[in-house]
């Protein structure tokens, strides 16, 4: 939807590395715990909403990948001619401490009903109310961005040495604000819990009422500040073509989880 190219002006700062081979995931490691991908702009645009209701997430930032190993950032006006390949780039999350284990439902081998499941891992009711919690946060956030790539290997838990289970930072928004989900209906498509249309979304509300909550807390989100926000941070700026359809996506979102909660 959009270019990165189009995004670039002479005063972003972005981290030059050293370039490797891509993996089967089409990520590549520049250095230890440095992993580098694609550009999309729904990457920016998660973290930002992420801060926003106070979520754990991957931190991401521009990344320029060249032949030599270099070590420091720069200007993109004082290396546009440089040849290298922009793209963006984010540490790994995972703390180095043994007494952590990340895993996720599937390594588990949990029922179809995935969310359930996970709440009975925990090891106390305080834990599942907590896990909880994150499962609802990451749930309503990716209906906000009509998130449809939520797989297994898109989300993690996290484990402590008390085998308390939380919701590991998240990570992946790429499959988000696009265009032909306006036009599909549907909200959100995940392993943990699809909400293919309205009516699967307020049969999870009627199961889990406090979901409804924090599903209505997007409607106080102002969706083109975060996105203005989210590119001022990194020194670049969203073109202004854009602009029109960020503006229907918000009013899609919005008008959708108002017929979820039965808002006029």
């Amino acid at each position: 939807m959009m270019d990165l190219s189009e995004c670039l002006v002479d005063d972003t700062r972005v981290s030059l590395v050293h370039e490797t081979k891509y993996n089967k995931k089409r990520w590549l490691s520049s250095k230890p715990n440095l992993y580098v991908k694609k550009f999309n702009h729904a990457e920016f645009i998660g973290e930002e909403l992420c801060a926003i209701r106070n979520i754990r997430c991957t931190h991401y930032f521009l990344v320029g990948l060249g032949l030599y190993q270099v070590n420091r950032t720069a200007n993109y006006g004082n290396i546009k001619r440089m040849g290298y390949n922009y793209m963006i780039g984010s540490y790994d999350f995972k703390k180095s401490d043994r007494n952590y284990r990340y895993i996720s439902d599937y390594n588990l081998g949990l029922s179809d009903d995935n969310l359930e499941a996970m709440l009975n891992q925990t090891v106390s009711f305080k834990n599942k109310m907590e896990l909880r919690d994150d499962m609802f946060e990451m749930l309503a956030l990716d209906i906000y961005m009509g998130q449809v790539d939520r797989t297994h290997s898109n989300f993690m838990f996290e484990e402590d040495v008390e085998h308390n289970i939380r919701l590991a930072p998240l990570y992946d928004f790429e499959y988000s604000l696009k265009q032909n989900y306006l036009s599909r209906g549907m909200l959100s498509y995940g392993d943990l819990y699809a909400f293919r249309d309205i009516d699967e979304c307020k049969k999870f509300v009627s199961k889990y009422p406090s979901f409804k909550y924090v599903l209505e807390s997007y409607l106080d989100v102002d969706l083109l500040d975060a996105i203005a926000c989210a590119y001022r941070r990194r020194g670049m700026v969203v073109p202004d073509d854009k602009w029109e359809f960020y503006s229907e996506f918000e009013k899609d979102r919005d008008k959708s989880i108002q017929k979820v909660l039965k808002r006029n």
